[in-house]
């Protein structure tokens, strides 16, 4: 009923834009529909501008993930990090086996080239052979401002809603978030709003076809 896990990790970069966290995570399961959630940790995000002299700051979180049945699950968590409160969650509902709709909201600060890698990393193969993002199940595309390279830190909070499914030999996804990134250490605020579609289809047990559109725009 009760796990728990201790990570760590050091990143180094070139221009100096370092990170180290220790976290400590644990998860309850205070009966079989409720989960009590809780972390704390200790991080170091250099030159980043969260805080004038880079010395290491503590963060918690606590909350909790309700199952109400086989088809739904919500994750609701609260705490302080970077600075300032912090809320996440996410929640899913299966209409069927094969369509479900799925929101998220999360606040999370990255270097550079942590954001360029954990978006290229968290592509993944759907059951066509295509890479695509897990939650939205949009296809990666090398355009997608996701990809961009900035050599700054930036603090993102983003809410994201998808619907994705499966009828025969068709799957389908459609998404949209929305994005607040703020550039550190100079605190200048971007929006994005993103709007995307696909739709594949298995022709032959070897070959596949499909469709993708986004759009987005930032202020």
């Amino acid at each position: 009923r009760n796990s728990w896990q201790l990570s760590g990790s050091t990143n180094f970069t070139d221009n100096n834009s370092n990170r180290d966290l220790i976290e400590f995570s644990n998860e309850y399961a205070w009966t079989r529909h409720l989960t009590l959630l809780g972390r704390v940790g200790r991080e170091v995000i250099e030159n980043s501008g969260i805080n004038a002299d880079d010395s290491p700051t503590l963060f918690w979180r606590g909350g909790a993930r309700l199952t109400p049945g086989p088809r739904s699950s919500i994750r609701v968590e609260y705490g302080r990090r970077f600075d300032d409160p912090v809320f996440s969650g996410d929640a899913v509902y299966r209409f069927s086996p094969r369509t479900a709709i799925s929101a998220a909201y999360e606040v999370s600060v990255q270097t550079d080239r942590e954001r360029l890698a954990e978006n290229l990393n968290n592509l993944v193969l759907n059951d066509d052979g295509i890479l695509v993002n897990p939650l939205t199940g949009q296809p990666g595309s090398p355009n997608s401002s996701e990809f961009d390279f900035q050599e700054q830190s930036s603090k993102e909070k983003r809410f994201t809603v998808a619907l994705n499914g499966t009828r025969g030999r068709n799957t389908f996804g459609l998404n949209s978030s929305l994005t607040t990134r703020t550039q550190l250490p100079a605190n200048t605020d971007e929006t994005i709003l993103t709007f995307g579609g696909n739709i594949n289809r298995q022709i032959w047990p070897d070959l596949d076809g499909g469709i993708s559109a986004s759009y987005s725009a930032a202020t």
